[in-house]
């Protein structure tokens, strides 16, 4: 019986020591995805501005277009018969 009772205690032991061992990976798993979702989160950031510039700069090229055609057309260059 008391050998049970020894190796019962050892069980619940290295069992415990498992638990720990677990907690402290979750415990890093987290960190891990903290640190992703801060990435994720920059990232994000960054590929907004880009888009904000990239349109901005189709939206100011197509303005420029529509400047010139209208300034070519209201200084009366029509095509004349």
């Amino acid at each position: 019986m008391d050998n049970e009772i020894v190796f019962n205690e050892a069980l619940i032991e290295e069992r415990e020591q498992a638990i720990q061992e677990i907690q402290q990976q979750i415990g890093e798993v987290h960190e891990v995805f903290k640190d992703l979702a801060t990435l994720v989160h920059a990232q994000g950031v960054i590929i907004g501005k880009f888009f904000f510039t990239l349109y901005g700069t189709y939206a100011a090229q197509f303005f420029g277009l529509v400047t010139n055609v209208y300034m070519f057309c209201s200084r009366g260059n029509r095509y004349k018969h």
